[in-house]
């Protein structure tokens, strides 16, 4: 419609109309930028994943991160502006962030949480830090907190007396010890 204003006006020839039509269509194509006004250059948000496009689900990646970026991280997210007060529930929660970083929680605690949602890890980990709890102890409130939730009971198990374990496997009686704290009876 405009390019018929145009060469009605007599502003532009119908050629060079067709050719103007062309030209932007070429370029979108190409992916091109299709204006003067907007700058052309590499987005740094994006992700290049051109390395990982071959590779295979069993090849061994690096996920870690490097001990103090972790530390770094935790001091920045546990600390609290000069001349700001914060809510006596808020400074709890940062007073908890700081002992947890003090090493108050260790990996014993944390393979505990992993068996819960994110929120119930936070709440179980400040109550391991403000109570003091042991990893024995964080463990058989995780498990609870699990079965509470409703995470360990849909699992189908298997009728009582149907499976004889081994109890000579470490790992077995590991379980059947946690499974009677956790039901208070022997298993």
């Amino acid at each position: 419609l405009y390019a018929e204003h145009l060469i009605g006006s007599g502003v532009i020839a119908e050629a060079d109309a067709k050719a103007l039509v062309d030209g932007f269509r070429g370029k979108l194509d190409k992916g091109e930028v299709t204006t003067d006004v907007a700058e052309s250059r590499k987005d740094e948000f994006a992700v290049d994943w051109t390395p990982w496009l071959n590779g295979k689900l069993a090849q061994s990646v690096k996920t870690g991160l490097a001990q103090f970026s972790l530390e770094s991280l935790a001091k920045k997210i546990s600390a609290v502006p000069d001349g700001f007060k914060p809510h006596a529930r808020v400074a709890k929660i940062y007073e908890d962030r700081r002992k947890m970083l003090a090493g108050e929680l260790d990996m014993g605690h944390a393979r505990a949480l992993l068996s819960l949602p994110g929120s119930s890890q936070v709440a179980l980990a400040q109550k391991i830090v403000a109570q003091g709890l042991s990893v024995r102890e964080a463990e058989r409130m995780a498990a609870s907190a699990a079965l509470v939730s409703g995470d360990l009971s849909k699992k189908k198990l298997p009728k009582a007396g149907a499976v004889k374990p081994d109890l000579h496997d470490q790992d077995l009686r590991r379980l059947a010890q946690n499974m009677a704290d956790i039901v208070f009876q022997s298993v």
